[in-house]
């Protein structure tokens, strides 16, 4: 095993009972850095590990009072010991290794497919599904076997704000069958509407196809015609 490999099964066997635990004291226990922004938890998500978000669904992990300290500590718990492509009904996903994440960042032009920005470094990256987790109907092939269209087709090489932010908004359109505003708050749907359907998917969302979403707005404004 790797040493990242082993750091991730080492933690894994802390957290595995799926109760909230310190992040400071999971690195006094463990002697590894697991402080809220290591790129550790970022990891697990990428192998499929699900964890509990803040009250306001915007961090996957939570505050709460630890003997450690005086005051709250970040703490991190898994929602489920089985990663979401082993648990009943679910596919695998792809995991991505530096290279592929370079490659991406390649294929991609170096920008980012929200705002047209350059992405300075592929370091920078977090590859993204265009669908969630949920909508995949079929076994995953790892970066190394797909062409760049099919990349393309199926991914999105974002930052860590923009891509934790699509992933909030996939899953609230997957619980409550609505779909979200694109950016800017900006209504617009190229396919379908504001209601999610299994028969079109993600098809016409701004966060899945944020290029597709741009180009089809830039042609709805009468200069552009």
């Amino acid at each position: 095993m790797s040493k990242k490999d082993i750091k991730i099964q080492t933690v894994l066997n802390i957290i595995k009972d799926c109760k909230p635990h310190c992040v400071e004291c999971i690195s006094k226990e463990t002697g590894y850095k697991t402080g809220s922004g290591d790129h550790l938890w970022k990891q697990l998500e990428d192998l499929g590990y699900g964890f509990k978000q803040n009250i306001n669904k915007t961090r996957n992990c939570f505050a709460k009072q630890c003997s450690c300290r005086v005051k709250k500590t970040t703490h991190r718990q898994l929602t489920s010991p089985i990663p979401i492509h082993e648990q009943k009904g679910n596919l695998h996903r792809a995991t991505f290794v530096p290279n592929g994440k370079k490659r991406v960042w390649g294929i991609f032009d170096k920008k980012c497919p929200i705002w047209g920005t350059t992405i300075a470094h592929y370091g920078d990256i977090e590859i993204d599904h265009r669908s969630p987790a949920k909508e995949l109907t079929e076994k995953e092939i790892p970066l190394s076997q797909l062409t760049d269209q099919e990349i393309k087709d199926k991914y999105l090489p974002l930052n860590k704000q923009d891509n934790f932010k699509k992933r909030n908004k996939c899953k609230t359109c997957l619980e409550t069958k609505k779909r979200p505003s694109g950016p800017m708050n900006i209504k617009f749907f190229f396919e379908g509407d504001e209601n999610y359907t299994k028969e079109i998917g993600c098809g016409g969302c701004p966060w899945a196809y944020p290029e597709k979403w741009g180009k089809e707005i830039q042609l709805l404004i009468p200069i552009n015609k």
